[in-house]
This record gives C-alpha cells, sequence and structure tokens, in this order.
C-alpha cells in the first residue's frame, strides 16, 4: 500500500507469490511497480516474489487517506480532527511511535486501531460520550483510541486519542486528584494533566467496507477480494481464525466473574431465604427465598450444577490457551537459535528473540506450572460444591466466588501473551530485504505468530 501525497490516493499492489517459499520460488528479476506522470515517478513499490500475476488498483477521493502530526499533543486527550471522511467505511488508523519510543503495554512501535462508531455501540453509557474500553491488565479504563461521533448527539467528527501506558495513566490520575484537592482548597480552577504522548504522528485510511459504505467506492479489503476472489481472501484474511473460541472452550459460558454476578449470587440469595430472580435461558425466573430444611427444584438444583461446573470450563479453556502461548515460544525460541547460525541471519533473529524473551519471561514454565495446578486445585473445590449441592446442602456454594482471583490472574496472563505476540509479528514484519533467506525467515515467524494468534479466547482482548 503506497500513500500518495496529498492524500487523494492509495497505490496498492497485490500479488499470490507464496513467500514462505524463499529462495526456492524463482524469479527472474525482482518486479517494481511504478506510478508514473509524465517523466515524474510518484510512488515506487518493490514486489520481493510473483510467482503469479502482480494486481495493481489505484484508489481515489478527496483525502481518502489522512496525516497529522501528534507529537506536540497530550496523551488521553480526545482530538477531533480537522479532516472529514470522504465516504463512510471502516477507518484505521495507525499511530506511529516518536523515535526510540515504544509502547510498553503493547510491545510496538506501531498501534493500529479501527474506529469505533458511537451509534454501535448504543448500550454503552458513554456511547455518545468519549468512549472508553478496558483490557485485562491494563487498569481499568482508558479512551479508545479512534472513534467517530455519530449516535444521538452526533457531530460526525473523526476523534482520536493518543493511547497512554497504564503506568503513565496511573501516575496521572494521583496527580489529578492531589491538584483537584489543592484547587478546591484555595478556590481556584483546577487544571487538568495528562500523561505524556509517545505518539509522533497518526495515519487514517480505508480498510474494509460498513453497510452504508457507497457502491462506488472502495477499500484496501475490496481491492483484495476482487483480484484474488473472494473465497481465497477468505482464507488470506482468515475469518475462521478470528472468531474467538467460546468462554468454556467446549461450550459457551460467561467469564466467572459475569457466572457469578449473574447466577451464583442469586442462587446464594435464594438458599438464603431471600427471593431473587434469575435468567434461564431467554427469560428470567423468580427464585423464592427457601425456608430451613427447602430444597431448590430439580430443575434449578440442575441449572446451579451446570452453572456450578460452568466456572471450570471457564477457567479450563484460558489455561489451554496459556498453554497454546507457551508452546508457541518455546518453538520460536528453536526457530530464532537454529537461524541464528547462519551468519546472515543472525541478527534479525537475535532481534526476534529479545522481543520473544518479555513472553518467556511473564509466561514461564514455572507461572504456567502454578496456574495449572491451581486450576485443579479448583476443580476439586467445585467438584466438592456439586456433590453437596446434590445432597441439599447449600452452605458453601458462595466460596465458588473466590475463584474469581485465581481466574484474573490468568486473564490478565493470557491477554498479555497475545499482545506479546503481536509485537513479536510487528517485529518480523519490519524486516526488509532482497534476500530470499531473510525474507523465508521473516515470513516463518510471522506464520508462527499468526497461528499462535487463531482462536482465541474472548479474554485475550484485541
Amino acid at each position: 500500500m503506497n500513500l500518495l501525497k496529498g492524500g487523494n490516493g492509495i497505490n496498492i499492489c497485490i500479488w499470490q507469490g507464496n513467500l514462505s517459499l524463499g529462495k526456492e520460488q524463482k524469479t527472474d528479476r525482482e518486479p517494481v511497480v511504478e506510478l508514473e506522470k509524465g517523466n515524474e515517478i510518484i510512488q515506487k513499490a518493490r514486489i520481493e516474489f510473483m510467482a503469479k500475476p502482480v494486481y495493481v488498483a489505484l484508489l481515489t477521493a478527496d483525502k481518502i487517506w489522512f496525516e497529522r502530526d501528534v507529537s506536540n499533543e497530550p496523551a488521553q486527550k480526545p482530538i477531533a480532527l480537522e479532516w472529514q471522511r470522504p465516504f463512510e467505511a471502516k477507518w484505521r488508523v495507525d499511530f506511529i511511535n516518536k523515535p526510540g519510543m515504544f509502547c510498553k503495554d503493547h510491545m510496538t512501535g506501531v498501534l493500529s486501531w479501527d474506529a469505533w462508531y458511537t451509534s454501535e455501540n448504543p448500550g454503552r453509557p458513554d456511547s455518545d460520550a468519549n468512549p472508553t474500553m478496558s483490557m485485562q491488565g491494563l487498569w481499568p479504563y482508558f479512551l479508545v483510541p479512534a472513534w467517530v461521533k455519530d449516535g444521538n448527539k452526533a457531530d460526525n467528527k473523526f476523534y482520536i486519542a493518543m493511547y497512554a501506558d497504564m503506568n503513565d495513566r496511573k501516575q496521572a490520575e494521583a496527580k489529578n486528584k492531589q491538584l483537584q484537592k489543592e484547587a478546591k482548597e484555595k478556590g481556584i480552577p483546577f487544571v487538568e494533566v495528562y500523561p505524556s504522548n509517545m505518539f509522533e504522528r497518526i495515519i487514517v485510511y480505508p480498510v474494509d467496507r460498513r453497510k452504508n459504505t457507497p457502491l462506488d467506492q472502495f477499500t484496501l479489503t475490496d481491492i483484495m477480494r476482487e483480484a484474488l476472489g473472494q473465497e481465497p481472501c477468505a482464507y488470506i484474511l482468515d475469518l475462521e481464525g478470528i472468531k474467538p473460541i467460546p468462554g468454556g472452550g467446549v461450550k459457551e459460558t460467561l467469564a466467572t466473574c459475569g457466572n457469578y454476578d449473574t447466577y451464583m449470587s442469586k442462587f446464594v440469595e435464594a438458599t438464603r431465604g431471600r427471593d431473587s430472580w434469575i435468567k434461564m435461558g431467554k427469560e428470567s425466573k423468580k427464585l423464592t427465598g427457601l425456608k430451613p430444611g427447602e430444597r431448590l427444584t430439580q430443575e434449578d438444583e440442575k441449572f446451579l450444577i451446570e452453572k456450578l461446573e460452568d466456572f471450570v470450563y471457564f477457567v479450563t479453556a484460558v489455561n489451554s490457551r496459556l498453554k497454546q502461548y507457551r508452546s508457541f515460544y518455546e518453538n520460536l525460541v528453536k526457530y530464532c537459535e537454529e537461524s541464528a547460525k547462519n551468519d546472515k541471519l543472525k541478527p534479525i533473529a537475535e532481534k526476534v528473540l529479545k522481543q520473544a524473551k518479555l513472553l518467556g519471561e511473564r509466561c514461564s514454565e514455572k507461572t504456567l506450572k502454578d496456574m495449572t495446578a491451581k486450576r485443579d486445585e479448583w476443580e476439586g473445590k467445585i467438584k466438592q460444591l456439586v456433590e453437596e449441592v446434590k445432597n441439599g446442602n447449600y452452605t458453601n456454594i458462595a466460596k465458588s466466588g473466590d475463584i474469581r482471583n485465581y481466574a484474573e490472574s490468568q486473564d490478565i496472563l493470557v491477554s498479555f501473551c497475545r499482545r506479546a505476540v503481536k509485537a513479536i509479528r510487528q517485529e518480523a514484519a519490519e524486516i526488509d530485504s532482497p534476500d530470499p533467506e531473510v525474507i523465508s525467515f521473516a515470513t516463518k515467524v510471522r506464520e508462527m505468530c499468526h497461528n499462535a494468534l487463531r482462536k482465541k479466547h474472548g479474554m485475550e482482548g484485541w
């Protein structure tokens, strides 16, 4: 993808070359795509491999892409761009770091974000304000980095807010609490302090269609579909692989907190003699508070047991994903260490290994062993609770909620693992060389990362 000067055009090159073949894939010469005006070369793109035809498309529209310097802007402060979308689409924003800086939370030099539309999130309390989101381990909320305000209070402007690392947000919040207190005591205006900004510039471009994208306008994904066909694109984009697995792995379950709040807490209330309402299927049902010696109905008891067992399904599914990430790390280390024996590949292999070390340290063998032992321990505890329920003893079912602390530690780690693998993938994507062996190495690393990221658990985040 080449962004043409002026913001009114994007030159796209698509080919079906198999990068993983490396030096085995023969080309007579290195293909180059040039966009010329008279004798002037406007844009040039090098295609490393060309096993089959190269497709070239030129997307044009007034301000189809937009670039802005944000180096002097504070992080986490909403900024309405002075740019207007030329048509409706899924717009992506690339936040490019300042030289020598990187996002510690995401371990990347570029943070890409597809803009939210506030109209598509009507259930959010802030859907018409500045939308916030949370991710496991990134404490607790932050402004969505890019959004279009098109809800009830629409101004249809495109907003950005530079992401700030968790520790920077914590420090800013603590400082603001102090300043608010001082301002109140002294009767002076409160001036908010924002976290430091690590980004240099942003680039906005149309990545895919929305339902209301005009038929005469095209996006990057459209061009890929047109060039290669619908089925190959579904494979290339891995539409199947990006779907999350069920919360319980083999069955749909709520997360442990949701399971306890939605179901278990209602049974706790009822078994302690207080009426409560519980959702069973699509309908809500009244649970009448039990009198001493009374039992739940057979149907309710069966449902209670199912929800107790769902705790184990959920933590087992997350634990399995952690094991997959650990396996990915170990295989990647072996591949990079073997590749580093080649002097040509050693510098880039060591660079990837350095990035991978962050994953290996957090998702260590010991950590995973401890978490798995804790999972086994909780499986035993839940089995004991199930037996008690079957015997009409509901005294200890509230203790099932204690699993949430263990579950959260797993959720935070699996979310970190996903971000770490994405950082490794970005590191490999930035390896630029015409050498077939180097390209083959980088492609293999990206392929390993891609496979590790497939079939994610919902707790992994985006």
